[in-house]
């Protein structure tokens, strides 16, 4: 390798001189070993105030911070001083570098350039500006300050500040990172202190951006689908108990009142969340649960006032939006405990009025009881859900008592 592209390599990280890709070294920088720090070649658009930082024996090279001449953007080690001499970091490793140079995007937000970042990522919006950043043996974290032209629709909120990293310059599958990494704000300059080889490894090229992202996270929904034995109607249905049963401000795609708990997915098995709501009438419910919730398993449990208690028959991870069919195959509960009501729909026993886990002797006596008394309305012992308590209930309660059905849970 040309002494002179050693020569101007040195003086370019020294003096923060970006080199002319026409000239003798065509834009390319060399440590004195002839490693490559810097090839322009098929990369000229990132070829703006390439600056560095690096430690180099041979050539007595030990720059720790470094800016564009513009002071747009700085690159350090450490805390910035008002000169090399009075910065007191220290390189781990002789022949270490960082470069940086960017495309003279503008240095704030634009709509154009907010189009292309990660999805489901929360990402609101990132600056125009890119920095295409090479790592050579550097194993010491550091720091970059850059300058935005404005904050125009961008934001001044750390805690919002997050930077891009990706491995060709399209961040549309860029990796977002805000653990690990510092931001601070001082007036139009954003800092970002901590960069290490999570975000840049040793002896790569990666290219940066700054973006900033909506931290608030969303709480975890479960939509949970399954029938009641007592309560289908037919055609993957229950009946609008409710309403049947005369129930105030009732409505037809209302079945019941059920109770989705979210269980301990190993011993004690024990309940962590609990929402209560309406099944609807096709056999949904979709509950909303705090975002403590999130990205945990847990066994889903449900009860009802009278149908058996029935687990899933397998802990589910809760996302952001997850869906649980009990409803399409008896396997779906713990141990198979569901009956097939229709070719190929399943549903939750009905007759534990006791809430006891089992269905036996005792409900079907509370059930006769409230026969005898001509009862009618919301109560417990309407098996079938049409609004009275009457011989027809009991053949339902008889046949799960006749084939001891009880529940079946970890």
């Amino acid at each position: 390798m040309s002494d002179n592209i050693k020569v101007e390599s040195y003086l370019g990280i020294k003096y923060g001189i970006t080199l002319d890709p026409t000239g003798v070294s065509l834009g390319k920088y060399v440590a004195s070993n002839n490693s490559s720090l810097w090839d322009a070649s098929g990369v000229l658009n990132y070829q703006t105030d390439v600056i560095g930082i690096g430690r180099d024996d041979n050539t007595l090279l030990n720059q720790k911070q470094s800016h564009s001449f513009d002071d747009s953007t700085r690159i350090y080690l450490g805390t910035l001083a008002s000169n090399i001499a009075a910065n007191t970091s220290v390189f781990t490793s002789d022949i270490s570098y960082v470069l940086a140079g960017h495309d003279a995007g503008i240095s704030q937000e634009s709509a154009l350039a907010s189009l292309e970042i990660p999805p489901a990522q929360n990402i609101l919006g990132r600056i125009e500006r890119e920095w295409r950043v090479t790592n050579t043996n550097m194993s010491d974290s550091y720091n970059m300050d850059i300058t935005l032209k404005s904050f125009a629709n961008f934001t001044s909120n750390p805690a919002e500040l997050c930077l891009l990293v990706d491995d060709d310059g399209n961040f549309t599958d860029a990796s977002v990172y805000q653990a690990g990494l510092t931001f601070s704000v001082n007036g139009n300059t954003i800092s970002v202190s901590g960069i290490s080889n999570l975000q840049i490894p040793s002896n790569s090229t990666k290219y940066i951006t700054l973006a900033y992202k909506n931290n608030i996270v969303a709480s975890p929904v479960l939509t949970a689908k399954f029938f009641i034995q007592g309560y289908y109607a037919g055609s993957a249905t229950n009946h609008s108990v409710l309403l049947n049963e005369g129930v105030a401000g009732a409505l037809p795609t209302e079945t019941d009142s059920v109770t989705v708990d979210l269980m301990n997915s190993s011993t004690p098995y024990n309940m962590l969340y609990s929402i209560t709501g309406k099944l609807l009438t096709n056999g949904t419910i979709t509950c909303t649960y705090p975002v403590a919730a999130l990205g945990n398993s847990y066994y889903v449990k449900v009860t009802h006032r009278n149908a058996l208690q029935t687990w899933s028959a397998v802990p589910v991870i809760l996302l952001t939006n997850t869906s649980y069919d009990f409803s399409v195959a008896a396997n779906k509960a713990f141990e198979d405990n569901q009956i097939e009501v229709d070719p190929g729909v399943f549903a939750f026993y009905s007759g534990d009025i006791v809430q006891d886990e089992n269905i036996d002797l005792i409900d079907a006596t509370m059930i006769e009881y409230d026969i005898y008394l001509f009862q009618y309305g919301y109560f417990v012992t309407d098996i079938n859900g049409d609004g009275n308590v009457d011989l027809l209930d009991a053949p339902i309660v008889e046949s799960n008592i006749n084939n001891f059905v009880f529940s079946s849970h970890p």
